[in-house]
């Protein structure tokens, strides 16, 4: 991995397929207020004309793959890559705003907590929604910072990956992204940082997503809960010293219950039931499990 060189920031952003949003990504790279960056752009096999746009641009630093690999492959090659002091992340269909890096490099630097991976608050615009629509993801996901956060983090995950900056001296301690992992791969690294590291963030939206159908969000959407499972069962095994076996019934409880309520309004009523049932075998959050089984129980009887 090369010296890391200090105040300069690495920009690693993974494209597959990305053509039509990648100059939107680029350019609000191009814009930040902060005069020390380096863009590694990773194609991962992309199929269209990606490469012609790339030329477009100055300075980038350009990685090709001659197939698809996954995004924990191409992120962590630009980790390896990077010579920044600092590494961040932006996927190919979202941006940033203009002063996202400077505030969190002033947070790297001027946190009493002295933290390896700082976050920010986040909106997001639906395919088919105005600017002023936008949600706020803190409103959504209460954040947390500090060197004990981990257990809030594996309950929730609050730390979408474009609103992530990373010491990269974080990756002397730690490894990077799990390419065995095609679903939460964040998570785990997120986790794995925060047992090692403190966590802070910068209260302020500085990162926008677009939710179009086929993003890498929407992509994931469908799946994540279910298969964030097997990732988090793998991180207690891992970390069975500092995790005990109420954190983990509580984590687990909380994740169950995310399932069974996003099953429930979407219809899916016996996986609703199911997930329930594993909620109630956590004893935790009895009443508002309660609660889903009441509404899934008279919604299938409505149906009968």
């Amino acid at each position: 991995m090369p010296r890391s060189i200090k105040e300069l920031v690495s920009v690693i952003i993974p494209t597959y397929n990305c053509a039509h949003t990648i100059t939107r990504a680029l350019e609000s790279v191009y814009s930040q207020n902060y005069p020390h960056l380096e863009i590694i752009v990773i194609d991962d096999g992309s199929t269209d004309n990606i490469q012609k746009i790339l030329q477009k641009f100055p300075d980038l630093k350009i990685i090709t793959f001659s197939s698809q690999r996954g995004v924990a492959s191409a992120r962590n090659a630009g980790i390896g890559k990077a010579s920044g002091e600092f590494v961040a992340f932006l996927d190919a269909d979202d941006k940033w705003f203009p002063q996202k890096i400077t505030k969190q490099v002033a947070l790297m630097k001027n946190s009493p907590l002295q933290p390896g991976l700082v976050t920010c608050n986040s909106e997001s615009v639906g395919a088919n929604k105005k600017y002023e629509a936008c949600s706020n993801y803190y409103e959504l996901r209460k954040p947390y910072r500090g060197s004990d956060c981990w257990y809030e983090l594996l309950k929730a995950n609050f730390i979408p990956t474009p609103t992530v900056m990373v010491k990269k001296s974080v990756f002397q301690v730690v490894s990077p992204f799990n390419e065995s992992y095609k679903i939460s791969e964040d998570l785990d690294l997120w986790a794995r940082i925060a047992f090692n590291f403190p966590i802070d963030y910068v209260d302020e939206v500085l990162v926008r997503f677009y939710d179009r159908p086929g993003s890498l969000m929407d992509r994931l959407s469908n799946n994540r809960h279910t298969q964030t499972l097997e990732v988090l069962q793998n991180i207690f095994l891992e970390n069975r010293k500092e995790i005990s076996r109420k954190q983990e019934r509580e984590i687990m409880g909380t994740r169950y219950l995310m399932i069974a309520y996003s099953s429930y309004v979407n219809g899916e009523y016996a996986m609703s039931l199911e997930f329930c049932m594993k909620v109630l075998y956590c004893r935790h959050r009895i009443i508002k499990t309660l609660s889903v089984i009441f509404r899934c129980l008279l919604k299938r009887a409505k149906l009968s």
